[in-house]
């Protein structure tokens, strides 16, 4: 006949499977508890503490975290972890003795072959049980105020970084089209200059061209007035 152990160990695999993703293990709990040969009041023992530490894991969780102190929940093993939150849901929601909650555990360190974690597990549920729940609770409270104080902090940050890359955006397109604008007004000038530098130079080519003419004109004229002269003589 399964004793409270092994409910609590059946659990403990629920739980497992949970956090390993498989959402569907918690619909198949009654059936698994069946396999395991965890019947009556044992079965319903199992399902009121899994259903109580699925129901209230957000603030077992909180309560982990404060009493890991300095150790980061990250570190935890995934059974580790579950043994915690089986044993800080029985010393906050149930009236069973806090010394057999501890004990019992211990064991389930044990029995999972993860015995190095026993002085961690005893040591986090012993500081619980030592706890006023209303403390608890306040320091709870506590812990998700300065998160939402940091969540809050994060966020102005980022909107402040936001602003100032849109600033220096605008600035740097405002640069860049004044850098063209600049490159076309001196384009325009170049140009006109080109403009009236050709004008310049038609002008001073029609005028050389007018020269030649004239001079071959004076030339034709010389050539023929010599031309009559010795006409005159000749005669």
């Amino acid at each position: 006949m399964a004793t409270r152990q092994d409910a609590r160990a059946a659990v403990i695999q629920i739980l497992y499977a949970l956090e390993l993703g498989n959402d569907s293990m918690l619909g198949y709990s009654k059936d698994f508890l069946a396999e395991q040969k965890i019947i009556n009041k044992q079965a319903e023992f199992a399902l009121s503490l899994l259903h109580g530490v699925c129901e209230n894991e957000r603030f077992i969780l909180e309560v982990m975290n404060i009493f890991l102190k300095t150790w980061d929940i990250e570190r935890l093993g995934v059974v580790e972890k579950n043994i915690l939150k089986l044993g800080i849901y029985e010393i906050l929601y149930t009236q069973t003795e806090r010394p057999i909650i501890i004990n019992e555990a211990i064991e389930l360190t044990k029995d999972f072959n993860v015995a190095d974690a026993s002085r961690l597990v005893n040591g986090v549920l012993d500081s619980i049980s030592k706890s006023d729940k209303a403390d608890i609770e306040q320091k709870v409270k506590e812990r998700q105020e300065a998160k939402k104080e940091e969540r809050k902090h994060e966020k102005n940050t980022k909107d402040n970084h936001k602003g100032s890359h849109k600033k220096n955006f605008k600035k740097d397109s405002i640069k860049g089209r004044r850098g063209k604008d600049s490159k076309k007004s001196e384009g325009k000038m170049d140009i006109k200059g080109r403009g009236k530098d050709s004008k310049d130079s038609s002008a001073s080519l029609a005028n050389d061209n007018s020269t030649v003419m004239l001079s071959g004109s004076e030339t034709s004229f010389k050539r023929n007035l010599d031309s009559k002269d010795s006409k005159k003589e000749a005669k």
